[in-house]
């Protein structure tokens, strides 16, 4: 995936991005995720008590990649905040097209640096 790609043009996205936050089991928070540019944004709440926000593909227009030569995966990303609060960042991989199958997960806590950028990578494998 790179941003200003979708899976109608030609930067030759397989798949887009859509917010899953915490409102599917009553929560508060809310995002939003642009497949232009790849920012994601919105706000975190414990209200209701709630308290997460994500993000989560559709599924691939073609074939799914073939990772079985690989040995793990690398996910960067900006981010920036409060530099106040601890955030856990977790990334879920699945290899089927079953809503709910089988997935691999890893997690990671960061603190930001107030509202500079960050570069955060964290390896799943």
């Amino acid at each position: 995936w790179k941003a200003g790609g979708s899976s109608s043009n030609n930067n030759g996205n397989q798949f887009l991005f859509a917010p899953l936050d915490d409102v599917v089991m009553g929560g508060a928070s809310s995002s939003e995720f642009d497949n232009e540019t790849g920012i994601w944004g919105g706000t975190v709440t414990a209200a209701n008590s709630g308290g997460f926000v994500g993000i989560r593909s559709t599924p691939f227009s073609v074939a799914p990649l073939d990772m079985s030569q690989c040995t793990g995966l690398v996910i960067s990303l900006r981010s920036r905040g409060d530099g106040q609060e601890e955030k856990r960042l977790k990334a879920v991989l699945r290899d089927s097209t079953d809503f709910n199958g089988v997935c691999w997960t890893s997690c990671f806590d960061y603190r930001s640096k107030g509202s500079e950028w960050n570069i955060l990578s964290g390896l799943l494998n």
